[in-house]
């Protein structure tokens, strides 16, 4: 199933004070089929996702800011109008359930419990979740966030049932644990966690937005590239944050 993008997303983006390039935050470290590794990290409920592209995004859930910066065009995309709030509320009317399924495999060093993600008796994915994972890595905070990011220009009632439901998933797993491993509705692999840091170096520039970069406000395009958004940064938040928004 194609998620609601950014993906990337997004993702996964505001002015930030200036951060030293030695500040600790959690890094998570994923691999997605078609982008390979890419590195999350994580302060509070700001994130940033450098993707293996030479792009990355930076979001700020608390301000509801989010941008892609993309180096090569030395360019500044915000993203903030794909934080939807509003989405969750009109997707009461489904069944959601979250079967558990039992022990898992260990995956970056944690243990897993399995879980199928149903909506409205489809199957929309198998998550392999981790509490010890969800506090080592910080990602508890951003989840409620991260399920509200929508870049589907598809009104609600053209979305599968799966997108509809993610705000609502999203927000359930925050007591089942972070979700290690995804798999979609054919078995096939969406994303897996490889590593957990904490105390991570951050790169240059942390959390800030690079100066004299050419700043481009845009509002959701139908089906449309956005400016200075690279084709690799839009698949690579597609994969990575699938999880919610199915």
């Amino acid at each position: 199933m194609k998620p609601s993008l950014i993906p990337v997303t997004g993702i996964l983006f505001l002015v930030f004070t200036a951060l030293p390039p030695v500040h600790a935050a959690s890094l998570v470290e994923m691999k997605t089929p078609h982008t390979g590794l890419n590195s999350v990290w994580i302060e509070g409920k700001k994130m940033r996702v450098d993707s293996p592209q030479q792009g990355y995004m930076i979001m700020d859930f608390d301000k509801q800011k989010m941008y892609a910066v993309n180096p090569r065009e030395k360019s500044i995309v915000d993203l903030s109008s794909s934080l939807q709030k509003g989405r969750a509320a009109g997707s009461t009317a489904l069944k959601i359930e979250l079967q558990a399924k039992g022990a898992g495999p260990r995956i970056a060093g944690y243990p897993t419990q399995q879980y199928s993600v149903r909506v409205n008796g489809q199957l929309c994915a198998t998550s392999y979740t981790s509490l010890p994972a969800m506090r080592d890595s910080g990602f508890g905070p951003l989840i409620e966030g991260m399920s509200y990011l929508n870049f589907n220009p598809m009104m609600e009632q053209y979305m599968d049932p799966c997108e509809k439901a993610s705000a609502q998933i999203a927000q359930r797993f925050q007591k089942l644990g972070m979700p290690l491993r995804q798999m979609g509705k054919q078995g096939e692999l969406v994303y897996e966690v490889t590593r957990i840091e904490k105390n991570a170096r951050l790169p240059k520039g942390g959390f800030a937005l690079p100066e004299n970069y050419q700043v481009i406000d845009v509002q959701r395009q139908m089906g449309g590239m956005m400016p200075g958004m690279t084709p690799e940064m839009r698949k690579s938040m597609e994969q990575m944050m699938q999880q919610y928004n199915r």
